[in-house]
């Protein structure tokens, strides 16, 4: 019998954003309104103004961002999901569909951001086992001609694994 683990977080509970993208953005906005202070770091700063603007404060790296933030974002990771499919009343029809809607975050894009969560993590000492897995699904992608489709694409590459 799997048990799920719950994980609690204080109202004003510090939370780190990195990567400001269309979802980095959204994601940030909704924790300040939430009520949590946030601290943001992109590798292009100036995609941070609005955010910051907003009430995020701004990191000069990586490490400085995740300071003691981390483990909270971490810790809160798997409710993500149930988040992201709250909307959805079959979750993951598209994907069995094989629909892949979107254009904002190819494979090829999110295979960069992988690329360098990898040099980055290597960078800081980092247990690199789960950055690299998500790394060479990605890879694996991109190498199947899926390059230009949206991001859930690697989810073939998962499934046929």
């Amino acid at each position: 019998m799997n048990e799920q683990q719950h994980h609690t977080t204080s109202p004003n509970s510090a939370v780190t954003v990195i990567g400001l993208g269309p979802m980095g953005q959204a994601i940030t906005r909704t924790l300040l309104t939430a009520g949590h202070p946030v601290t943001v770091w992109n590798r292009t700063a100036g995609r941070a103004a609005g955010v910051v603007a907003d009430g995020a404060t701004l990191a000069a790296t990586p490490r400085e961002a995740a300071g003691e933030a981390l483990p909270e974002l971490l810790a809160s990771a798997d409710s993500i999901g149930a988040i992201l499919r709250a909307a959805e009343e079959t979750p993951g029809a598209a994907l069995d569909a094989d629909e892949h809607p979107g254009d904002l975050s190819t494979v090829t894009m999110m295979g960069a951001t992988a690329d360098h969560i990898v040099e980055t993590s290597a960078a800081l000492g980092l247990d690199l086992a789960l950055p690299l897995a998500v790394q060479a699904h990605y890879r694996h992608a991109i190498g199947n001609g899926h390059g230009g489709d949206n991001w859930t694409r690697i989810i073939d590459g998962i499934r046929n694994a």
